[in-house]
């Protein structure tokens, strides 16, 4: 028989505690050192509205004193809120939706939930897969950009997955009424501000940069505009870069080289539909000999910090991210505490942020751009 020296028996005395220490606290000693019962103690970390504020505090102190967490998964499994949010979010669209995302998650952080963010297509059969396994971990809730307004209402099996959440919001860039709460954050509305200011300056010759096949509302709303305030859309107005989301340098100088080689550039007033393509176009046109803004007004979009110190600053939208991120935690939290509240949906429009790349100053108006600080 093995003999335990006392030296020996210190050790595995500490052993043994640091054991007790890693397997932490139960609820049942927090509500014994608080001096209240255990269903007590589980409401301070469940529904703590509904405990007097003293005794909030005297469990609270308790918990700290011995190190107590709450097991959210295993309140998960019994039903209970596990503060545990998805997030599905087109993290390879523009180049700033990790600015967004990165918002949201301190939005979401600092209302006491663990985001889960992941990279997901705007709608498709990965996207389910990945609300099943939300919903398999009893996720509270979910925050997912929509892209296709139309095929999301049409798939009932998606309505049905949304339905296994607490709470949901849905931000998309048009109103879709399925049900949810909704942010939407309208870009058209910033395309018409660009071209109003255009127009205001005494641009008439407006162009459109972007890839046609997936923009085509923008475009449609940018050439409206123009046209009601008075200016000459020609008929090769929309310079179509057919890249998706990979934007190739080497591709848009040839396109644009291909398009104006044997003729001078005829716009005087550029839209693109990205601050990286409004890059590109700008050191294209400077090196055809044409001064921005003085011979093009030039705007982008998507508000890239590196645009606001490019020479000149570069124009673009805004996309309001800091408030988006307010909001949908806003729409989480009170959808939460209160599960009856009615649907409520939310307009963010997009607005048109002036730089010096978009001409002179704006004339200010209550629909005007709004001029970067």
């Amino acid at each position: 028989m093995q003999t335990i020296t006392s030296g020996g028996a210190a050790t595995a005395k500490r052993y043994a505690n640091a054991k007790r220490r890693a397997a932490g606290s139960s609820l049942q000693d927090v509500a014994n050192l608080a001096k209240v019962s255990r269903a007590t103690a589980a409401r301070v970390f469940s529904d703590e509205h509904l405990v007097a504020e003293k005794t909030r505090g005297a469990v609270r102190r308790a918990a700290r004193m011995l190190n107590y967490s709450p097991n959210l998964l295993a309140r998960g499994l019994a039903g209970g809120r596990t503060n545990m949010i998805g997030v599905l979010w087109a993290l390879s669209g523009t180049p700033e939706a990790i600015g967004t995302t990165h918002l949201l998650a301190e939005q979401l952080e600092q209302c006491h939930f663990m985001p889960y963010i992941t990279d997901a297509p705007a709608h498709g059969a990965a996207t389910k897969n990945m609300l099943r396994e939300f919903a398999r971990r009893n996720f509270d809730g979910i925050v997912m950009q929509i892209g296709d307004a139309r095929a999301s209402a049409d798939d009932l099996e998606f309505i049905e997955l949304l339905s296994c959440f607490r709470a949901v919001v849905l931000v998309s860039a048009q109103p879709l009424e399925l049900g949810f709460d909704e942010v939407v954050c309208d870009r058209l509305s910033a395309y018409r501000e660009a071209a109003r200011h255009f127009a205001n300056i005494g641009r008439r010759r407006p162009a459109i940069i972007t890839a046609h096949h997936s923009n085509i509302q923008k475009v449609e709303a940018f050439f409206d505009e123009a046209r009601q305030c008075g200016m000459e859309v020609l008929p090769d107005a929309v310079i179509d870069i057919a890249q998706g989301h990979d934007l190739d340098a080497t591709h848009a100088r040839g396109v644009l080289e291909t398009r104006f080689s044997d003729t001078s550039f005829p716009f005087d007033a550029v839209m693109c539909s990205n601050d990286e393509l409004a890059m590109l176009t700008g050191a294209w046109l400077t090196g055809q000999g044409l001064r921005i803004p003085d011979d093009v007004a030039l705007a982008g979009f998507d508000d890239m910090r590196i645009s606001r110190v490019l020479n000149p600053p570069l124009a673009t939208a805004d996309r309001r991210r800091k408030e988006v991120a307010d909001t949908i935690a806003t729409l989480l939290t009170s959808r939460l505490d209160q599960p009856d509240l009615p649907v409520r949906s939310h307009d963010l429009p997009m607005r048109f942020l002036w730089r010096e790349s978009a001409g002179r100053d704006p004339m200010c108006g209550a629909s005007g751009p709004v001029i970067d600080g």
